[in-house]
C-alpha cells in the first residue's frame, strides 16, 4: 500500500460565462447518471458538475466536448472525483475546435490508455483549458502519457499534478507538436518514457512554462524532465530536481534549431550516465541560462556539443561533477567564474553553496550568496513573481537596491516564508501488513520575522504531531503518521 502526499499550492484562475449547472452522479440523485450524457446536453456557458465518486464505464471516458464552451468540473476537488478509464480509453478528447472556454477543472483522470494523450488529447486547432486536475497513472503507446496536443493547438494547463504517467515513444507527461502551450503552477513528477522527454516533449512549438516543479521524471534517451527540438520554450521560476536521462540531459535536452530560455530556475540533483546532468545542448540548438542555480549534477551541469549555442549569465554552480560546464568541441571543462567569457554573453557567474533552507527545499536562507546577485535585465521580461508567487524583485540584502535573486525563489527579509524538507511523503504498507512507519517533516522559516504555521488537511487518515508551531531560528519538526486500515490495496494520492 502506498500513499503519496504531494504538498504544494494550487493557484486557480477565473471562471467561465454564466449558464446552467447540470449535475452528474452515477449512484445518486442528479440530472444525469453519466458524464457524456450531461456534456452532450450542455449548452455554451453551462457547468457540468460531478458529484464525489469514481466514474467508470464507456459513458464516463473518452468524453467529447463537441466544440462547446462548457466547464466540466468536480463538486469538491480532484481527490474526491475520479474518472477511472480502466486502461480502455483516454479520459477526454478535444477534437472540435474547442476554445479556452472549454474547461476541465478539478478532476482526477487515471488509468487512461491511448496511442496519444493517455488522459487528454487536444487535437489539431483546439485550445482547451485544463486546471486544478490530477492526471496520474495514464499511458500512451506513442506519445503524451497524460496529455498530447496536435497541430496549431493552444491549450492552457494550470495548477495540475501530472504524476506517474508513461509515454512509450516520447513525452511521459506531456507531448506537444506544433503547439502554443501555456503551463503554469504545475507539478510534473515521476513520469517516464523509453524515448525523449520524461516529463515534457516539445517539437516545433512555442511554450511558456512558469512556476512549475519537475521531479523524479526519467527518459531512456534524452531529457529526463524536458526535451525540445525546433521549439522556442521559455522556463521561468521552475525547479528541476532528481530527474534522470540515460543518454543525456538529465533535466533538459535541447537540439535542432531550438531557441530555449531559462530564467530564475533551480536545477538540483539531476543525473545522466553520459552528457549533461543538468542541461544538454546539441545539434545547432541554442539555450540562454540566466539567474539559475545548478547544484549536484553528474556528467557536468551544462554540456555543449555539435555547434550548439549556450549563453550563461548570473548563474551559481556548486558540487557538479566532474565540472560545471563542458565544451565537447574543445574537450575542455570549466567551473564557476571560468565560465565568464567562454562564449558570448557569459558574465557574472559564480561558485559556492547556495544555502538552501532545507535539504529537500530550494528556497534561500538569509545568508545565501544568491540574494541580489542576479540581473534585472535577463534579455526578456523578468518574472514579476517567484515560484511561490511572491514579488520579484526585492532588496533581499538590505543595501537599498532592488536586484533579482538567483534561482526560482526570491528571498524576502520583510516577512516570513515557509520551507519544507519534502514536497512528497510516501507511506508504504508491506504485503505482510507491517507499516507504514511515521515520517518526519522539517519546517523552516526562510524569510524575515517569525513564521507561524499550521497543518490543515482533508485526509482523516493522516495525523500530525505537532499540528502547529512557530519558527524563527532552527527548523521545527512534525511527525506525520498514516492510518491506512480499511483502504483498498493500491496507491492513493492526496494533496494537502
Amino acid at each position: 500500500m502506498k500513499v503519496l502526499v504531494p504538498v504544494f499550492i494550487v493557484l486557480a484562475a477565473g471562471g467561465p460565462l454564466c449558464g446552467a449547472t447540470l449535475t452528474v452522479d452515477d449512484d445518486g440523485p442528479a440530472d444525469y447518471n453519466n458524464i457524456q450524457a450531461a456534456v452532450t446536453a450542455a449548452m455554451p456557458g453551462d457547468i457540468v458538475s460531478l458529484a464525489d465518486g469514481v466514474y467508470t464505464g464507456p459513458a464516463n471516458r473518452g468524453i467529447d466536448f463537441g466544440g462547446k464552451a462548457i466547464t466540466l468540473k468536480s463538486a469538491h476537488g480532484p481527490a474526491r472525483c475520479i474518472i477511472d478509464c480502466q486502461s480502455r480509453d483516454r479520459g477526454i478528447y478535444f477534437r472540435h475546435s474547442e476554445t479556452p472556454m472549454a474547461i476541465v477543472d478539478g478532476l482526477t483522470i487515471m488509468n487512461g490508455r491511448a496511442s496519444e494523450g493517455g488522459a487528454i488529447f487536444s487535437s489539431d486547432m483546439t485550445s482547451a483549458t485544463i486546471r486544478n486536475c490530477i492526471l496520474r497513472d495514464n499511458s500512451a503507446t506513442y506519445r503524451g502519457g497524460a496529455i498530447a496536443t496536435g497541430y496549431n493547438s493552444a491549450p492552457v494547463i494550470e495548477g495540475c499534478l501530472i504524476y506517474a504517467n508513461t509515454g512509450d515513444s516520447s513525452g511521459g507527461g506531456i507531448s506537444c507538436w506544433q503547439t502554443t502551450l501555456t503551463l503554469t503552477d504545475c507539478t510534473i513528477s515521476r513520469n517516464t518514457t523509453r524515448g525523449e522527454g520524461g516529463g515534457l516533449h516539445f517539437y516545433s512549438s512555442t511554450v511558456n512554462v512558469n512556476r512549475c516543479a519537475f521531479s523524479g521524471n526519467a527518459a531512456v534517451s534524452d531529457g529526463g524532465a524536458v526535451y525540445f527540438s525546433q521549439a522556442s520554450p521559455v522556463f521561468s521560476n521552475c525547479v528541476f530536481t532528481d530527474n534522470r536521462a540515460d543518454y543525456g540531459g538529465g533535466a533538459v535536452s535541447c537540439s535542432y534549431g531550438t531557441a530555449g530560455i531559462a530564467v530564475n530556475c533551480t536545477f538540483r540533483g539531476n543525473t545522466t550516465a553520459n552528457r549533461g546532468g543538468g542541461v544538454l545542448c546539441s545539434n545547432s540548438g541554442a539555450i540562454t541560462l540566466t539567474n539559475c542555480i545548478f547544484v549536484s549534477h553528474t556528467q557536468h551541469a551544462v554540456y555543449r556539443e555539435w555547434a550548439a549555442s549556450v549563453t550563461i549569465a548570473n548563474c551559481l554552480f556548486n558540487e557538479n561533477q566532474p565540472s560545471d560546464v563542458h565544451d565537447d568541441e574543445t574537450n575542455a571543462s570549466y567551473s564557476g567564474a571560468q565560465i565568464d567569457g567562454l562564449w558570448a554573453g557569459n558574465v557574472n557567474n559564480l561558485s559556492g553553496d547556495p544555502r538552501f533552507a532545507l535539504a529537500g527545499d530550494a528556497r534561500l536562507l538569509g545568508d545565501s550568496p544568491c540574494i541580489d546577485r542576479g540581473t534585472n535585465e535577463p534579455g526578456q521580461p523578468l518574472p514579476e513573481t517567484d515560484l511561490d508567487g511572491n514579488p520579484r524583485i526585492l532588496d533581499g540584502n538590505g543595501d537599498g537596491a532592488t536586484v533579482a535573486d538567483i534561482g526560482a525563489f526570491e528571498y524576502n527579509s520583510a516577512q516570513p516564508s515557509i520551507a519544507l524538507s519534502a514536497a512528497e511523503i510516501e507511506f508504504v504498507r508491506e504485503p505482510d501488513g507491517t507499516g507504514p512507519e511515521p515520517a518526519d517533516m522539517q519546517i523552516q522559516n526562510c524569510g524575515g520575522g517569525t513564521l507561524s504555521w499550521q497543518i490543515d488537511t482533508n485526509c482523516p487518515w493522516l495525523t500530525f504531531e505537532p499540528a502547529s508551531g512557530s519558527v524563527s531560528g532552527p527548523a521545527n519538526e512534525a511527525m506525520i503518521s498514516a492510518d491506512v486500515d480499511g483502504m483498498a490495496q493500491g496507491e492513493s494520492i492526496r494533496r494537502c
